[in-house]
């Protein structure tokens, strides 16, 4: 597992590339589809909510994961099930529910 955070390549609905800070675990990720943003790519706006998929992880408890592309292998259904790392340092699996798109608007 690797610590901290990277910049990942976030691409919106329009297809503008952004700068996204990730966990460095979901970086190396295939089923969530990050790849390393470049020094060129603006920060992701704040105020703005990245795409999501959320699901259940095995107590019950929802949980969610940011994915950096439509063609994102958990974002088109090719992969069910996600891994995240929890406060116990352990990895859980959790069930895909479903889906949030972005929001690229300011908050009413």
């Amino acid at each position: 597992m690797a610590r901290g955070f990277g910049w990942g390549r976030y691409v919106d609905d329009v297809g503008r590339s952004w700068a996204l800070k990730v966990d460095a675990d979901y970086l190396g990720d295939p089923d969530r589809g990050w790849t390393a943003a470049t020094p060129a790519e603006a920060p992701f706006p704040r105020g703005w909510l990245p795409r999501q998929v959320v699901g259940l992880d095995e107590f019950g408890f929802l949980q969610r994961t940011r994915v950096p592309s439509t063609t994102s292998p958990l974002w088109t259904g090719a992969v069910s099930t996600f891994r995240f790392n929890a406060s116990d340092q352990l990895e859980h699996l959790v069930l895909v529910t479903g889906f949030q798109s972005e929001r690229t608007g300011a908050k009413p």
